[in-house]
């Protein structure tokens, strides 16, 4: 969490990997088998950030004790 909270957020979105930019435009993917190749992946559709898939999620959720994540933009 330190590093989230240490987000500069008052600033234009930047388009390089970075944990401002995947916090914003990663995005799940529903076709493990197609498109993912691990646990995550670049996410061409938007350009910049990661794809992900439900192992990742359910992997999080379990590390960090919680029972779902929501997500918007």
């Amino acid at each position: 969490m330190g590093k989230i909270n240490s987000i500069h957020r008052k600033q234009e979105i930047p388009l390089d990997r970075n944990i401002f930019c995947d916090l914003i435009w990663s995005d799940p993917t529903n076709d493990e088998k197609g498109q993912m190749t691990g646990r995550w992946n670049v996410n061409y559709d938007r350009e910049c950030s990661i794809v992900y898939g439900a192992a990742l999620v359910n992997d999080f959720l379990k590390d960090n004790n919680l029972a779902t994540i929501i997500r918007a933009h």
